[in-house]
């Protein structure tokens, strides 16, 4: 036999193998894998959510899951980059500026308000923490999932937009990188929705970097969550350690999700109506905006931005502002989704048993997929849609929202 028939051979038998995987997947799913401490909160919550409950399956879109049987990284960088899921309509918003201490601005945008105006005051309200990006509530898995509960009509939606994104100028030194999650930010965006609604339980919807942001500030502040209403929260890539994560990026896929978020950020910093304020924080505190600009990867930019936040190096800001540090005082009901090709917030880095802050929390219900990708999940034969993942979360948010509140005072 010829060589390249050997080859060729090769190539039929590892396609068939991997339509054979993707069949598979699309036939059979595979179960999520759940992690909890079984109290009577947690299982009744569990209980209010079918799709974890009775050992839901997530069935991967069948394009990547012909990827699946490949390198976990590789499949997980595919399923992250599948594309928009699920096209909806633009919500109509409202945008609340909130003037910071540090002179800086941030924005609420809530949703579609007048289609929600028969609503009562205490109404319960669904915050959402957006990725790394614009900030958009017309772009993104984030806006998806504020559509979906929108359409519902049973909650209010507000979504938080940070510092210098989403057509924010930048006011303040506090520039977009990991030591902004040690900024009071999202509990100013919280405290003004509290203010607009003091009778309305909060549900926190977060995403990758806003997932870090807010847990931070949570389980920095546990008072000041029972004092804004805040009864529960839903993270989906959620990194568990910025460093980890940050680290991750760099490494996997050759660096391509740190060169990603260093990129979006940049051209973020470099628009039109912010390089003005830029030039001015030049020589801040030693900051160089030039070194900013020449960053290529995730821990160039922190360090570059560590001047303009008072740090001197990257540890010490890493322990003011790692969620990780503060992961044990978080007070409210938590899901953590996470899937094991997540490229650099994988599931077991979330339930290592040397790292017990979130596995042995009481409040915790950690939910593990194998396939899935950052930030996707996709699912579907021929349209890469987020059926699964949406049914998820929204069992989720009805039970801590609709059900089970009385049992969260007496945990």
């Amino acid at each position: 036999m010829e060589a390249l028939d050997i080859v060729w051979l090769l190539v039929v038998f590892v396609t068939l193998l991997l339509l054979l995987v993707a069949i598979g997947i699309q036939v059979r799913g595979v179960k999520a894998q759940l992690h909890y401490i079984e109290t009577p909160l947690n299982t009744a919550i569990i209980g209010d959510c079918p799709s974890l409950s009775l050992g839901s399956r997530y069935r991967a879109h069948f394009f990547s899951s012909c990827l699946c049987g490949c390198s976990r990284t590789f499949s997980g960088g595919i399923q992250s980059s599948l594309g928009e899921l699920d096209p909806f309509p633009m919500p109509q918003v409202r945008e609340q500026h909130i003037t910071l201490p540090d002179g800086g601005v941030i924005r609420l945008d809530w949703l579609d308000e007048e289609r929600l105006s028969h609503l009562p005051a205490n109404a319960p309200i669904v915050v959402s923490f957006p990725q790394v990006g614009s900030c958009s509530a017309y772009v993104g898995i984030n806006a998806l999932f504020c559509h979906r509960i929108l359409a519902e009509e049973q909650f209010r939606v507000a979504q938080c937009v940070y510092q210098g994104l989403g057509g924010l100028t930048i006011s303040s030194c506090h520039l977009p990188c990991t030591a902004y999650c040690g900024t009071n930010d999202v509990g100013d965006a919280l405290k003004a929705v509290h203010s607009a609604f003091p009778e309305a339980n909060i549900l926190v919807l977060s995403f990758s970097f806003g997932a870090a942001h807010f847990t931070r500030w949570a389980g920095s502040n546990p008072s000041l969550c029972s004092q804004y209403n805040i009864v529960g929260m839903v993270a989906l890539s959620h990194g568990f350690s910025a460093q980890e994560t940050s680290e991750a990026g760099a490494k996997s896929l050759g660096g391509a999700p740190g060169r990603t978020v260093v990129e979006l950020w940049k051209e973020d910093v470099t628009s039109k109506a912010n390089l003005e304020q830029l030039k001015t924080l030049d020589g801040t505190n030693g900051f160089k905006m030039q070194q900013l600009l020449k960053a290529t990867t995730f821990e160039q930019w922190d360090d570059a931005l560590l001047p303009l936040y008072g740090y001197d190096n990257a540890q010490d800001m890493l322990k003011e502002c790692d969620a990780v540090y503060v992961l044990q005082d978080l007070n409210i009901p938590m899901l953590f989704l996470n899937a094991e090709n997540d490229p650099v917030c994988p599931a077991q880095r979330m339930r290592r048993i040397e790292h017990p802050q979130l596995l042995n929390h009481r409040l915790a219900v950690l939910v593990s997929t194998r396939f899935g990708g950052h930030l996707h999940w996709p699912d579907g034969c021929c349209y890469s849609r987020a059926s699964w993942i949406l049914r998820v979360v929204l069992e989720y948010i009805h039970a801590i929202l609709c059900k089970c509140t009385p049992l969260m005072q007496k945990e």
